[in-house]
């Protein structure tokens, strides 16, 4: 389930996020959360969890793999996205 959180972003952010490499995104979201525009106010994590699963589901139309959670690699918040189910809450 995709949160509210992504209709705080501007556009042309949102498609940027959308083609960054899942590694690279939580990254991106914290740069974009510094800039004036947003104060600081953005929820990282959920859209984080929300633009992975978006890629997923332009990935695999129609059928999107549940994710599971990384052990031993606390780098990760959880391996392949967030956990389905859950909404990134």
């Amino acid at each position: 389930m995709i949160t509210k959180d992504l209709g705080v972003l501007r556009p042309e952010d949102l498609a940027s996020l959308l083609t960054t490499e899942p590694a690279a995104l939580l990254g991106s979201i914290l740069q974009l959360n510094q800039a004036p525009f947003y104060h600081n106010a953005l929820n990282a994590v959920v859209i984080a969890c929300d633009v992975m699963h978006l890629q997923r589901m332009s990935l695999h139309p129609g059928r999107v793999k549940p994710s599971t959670r990384s052990v031993g690699n606390n780098s990760r918040l959880v391996r392949n996205g967030c956990d389905e189910g859950d909404g990134g809450q």
